[in-house]
Order: structure tokens, then sequence, then C-alpha cells
């Protein structure tokens, strides 16, 4: 009986550990990209393709935007931020973290 268990158990750390480097796999494959083309098109102004990456609607009461008020909004609110905190030369990825069913955090060093 304890074979048994101890069997489970080394099966349930082995399993833990393959589906944690699966999804960190996962997260660089298709996540990284992301995010790299976010901040390029950040650093280079392109705001056209900026409303893609996040939701800025609740920075506006039209909730009948078209693609161009999107980007126009995305401008503004991006060029704000620019303001602020100046002129991002390049970006890393220290970590990425799940935080639910579609959902992650990266964290920039």
């Amino acid at each position: 009986m304890r074979k048994l268990i101890y069997a489970l158990l080394i099966l349930l750390i082995v399993t833990s550990f393959l589906l944690i480097f699966l999804s960190k796999r996962v997260d660089s494959m298709s996540i990284v990209p992301v995010l790299n083309k976010f901040y390029n098109n950040f650093i280079q102004k392109d705001y056209s393709n900026m409303y893609k990456y996040t939701d800025f609607s609740k920075y506006t009461n039209d909730t009948n935007q078209t693609n161009e008020g999107k980007a126009n909004l995305a401008q503004g609110l991006l060029n704000n931020d620019r303001h602020w905190y100046g002129e991002i030369q390049g970006h890393v990825i220290k970590n990425i973290y799940w935080r639910g069913v579609n959902k992650r955090t990266a964290k920039l060093p």
C-alpha cells in the first residue's frame, strides 16, 4: 500500500513539473512575441495597431469606436505615458506569471 502511495506521489510531482515546463514553453512561444511587438511599436511610435494589444475602452464613453478611433485613443494615452515616464529605449522580460485561464502578467526589470 505504501509503495502505491509513493508511486502516485512521485507521479503527481513529475506531472506537475511537466505541466510547469510546458506552460513556460507555451508562454515563450505565444506571449513573448506579442510583448515584443507591443514594445517595438511603442518605441517606434507606431500607434496604428496599438489598440490590438490592450483594451483602452474604459478611457472613453464611446462604445462604438472604429479601429481608427481606438488607434487615436491609444496614441493619446500612450503619448501621455511617454510624457510622464520618458522615452523607452528597450525592454527585457524578466518573468511571466500565470494569473488564470488566458491571463498572464509579465514582469519587466
